[in-house]
């Protein structure tokens, strides 16, 4: 690492609500999203636990319910440039995200809604549509497709396709 160069910038995601993308607290290989490992390719790794994610409060996990569109990417984005103001060895003109399931859609969710701030994204096994997904976890977060179905629309990232400009 040398504080006078530029690095690009990885973002792991994944959103909860049962899980978070924070497991531990240390720097270790078998952490999600394996930081260790994309940070010896040369990137500067980044993760924060988003909206729902556990060991929170009641109020902190309602406002997530039924509104699993947010995926806690804006939170993202103002924490990367924040923490850019202080390490100017991050490149913000190359900001990648990626992340699995729940974070394979956020992964996309993010470059379709940002375009101008991710310019990469890498989704495994994105559930990009929660009804095509299994409807008895949908139906715990989003609530009955037929009694919510505004937000289980919105947790979509079909309407958003025309909005991809990156990779």
């Amino acid at each position: 690492y040398d504080s006078t160069k530029q690095y690009p910038v990885v973002d792991y995601i994944y959103p909860g609500p049962q899980v978070g993308a924070v497991f531990t607290r240390s720097f270790v290989a078998s952490a999600p999203g394996a930081p260790q490992s994309l940070a010896e390719l040369g990137f500067i790794v980044f993760t924060v636990d988003a909206f729902g994610s556990p060991v929170r409060s009641k109020a902190f996990h309602d406002a997530y319910y039924g509104n699993m569109t947010d995926n806690g990417i804006p939170d993202h984005i103002t924490a990367l440039k924040q923490l850019a103001v202080r390490h100017r060895s991050m490149d913000l003109d190359r900001v990648g995200i990626y992340g699995h399931a729940g974070g394979g859609f956020s992964g996309t969710d993010a470059i379709l809604r940002y375009p101008d701030f991710y310019k990469v994204a890498v989704s495994g096994a994105g559930n990009h549509d929660q009804r095509g997904y299994m409807a008895e976890w949908g139906e715990m977060y989003l609530g009955l497709p037929e009694t919510n179905p505004a937000a289980w629309e919105a947790q979509s990232n079909i309407p958003l396709a025309g909005n991809l400009r990156g990779k």
